[in-house]
């Protein structure tokens, strides 16, 4: 009886380990930081630079599955969905294609401006660890720079903006969104 006590323990712990990770690789960014508050404590200024890597997280697989396809690297197989296979084709219209859409890779530009914004605020804080500070947002701006560099270097050129999104804008009407070119996105960047 107490091998089969053991027996069922183990048996239940194996279920429970490879049941709970099954949503591991698909985040879900639902939380939402109030910015007007600003971060108050250096576990805020962690948590902040965690959610930044969330959404990167989010766009990896996709970016890999864009650019290997396109570059004749990975090819899909004849059971591949049609999206994959428009991309392996280099289709002129993918308008409605969900691997090359780009919006994942504008949301963690979004996460990081509005990051550095935070950080910039949170810097007057006197119990601000200034190592950790200076780590973190250099490492924000990287992330940032790595998105515009894989958005121009998958299509050719983007949308650049400096400041955090609060609301819903026409960017064709706002002159802080500029659409720039590839050349001009690398010069932004550096």
């Amino acid at each position: 009886t107490k091998n089969y006590i053991i027996y069922v323990l183990s048996v239940m712990c194996g279920i429970l380990v490879l049941s709970s990770c099954s949503d591991f690789f698909d985040p879900k960014t639902d939380d939402e930081f109030d910015a007007s508050a600003g971060y108050t404590s250096n576990t805020e200024m962690y948590t902040g630079f965690l959610g930044i890597m969330t959404k990167v997280q989010a766009i990896g697989d996709k970016e890999i599955l864009l650019t290997e396809t396109r570059g004749e690297l990975i090819e899909p197989s004849d059971e591949s969905i049609s999206e994959l296979i428009s991309i392996y084709q280099y289709e002129p219209n993918l308008q409605d294609n969900s691997y090359a859409n780009p919006a994942g890779y504008y949301e963690v530009i979004i996460a990081c401006n509005d990051y550095l914004n935070a950080m910039s605020k949170y810097r007057s804080n006197p119990n601000v660890n200034e190592e950790a500070w200076n780590a973190l947002v250099a490492s924000a701006v990287r992330v940032k720079v790595w998105t515009y560099k894989t958005l121009a270097e998958i299509y050719g050129q983007a949308i650049w903006f400096d400041h955090p999104v609060t609301s819903v804008t026409d960017i064709n009407t706002d002159e802080r969104f500029q659409l720039l070119q590839l050349p001009q996105l690398i010069d932004k960047c550096l």
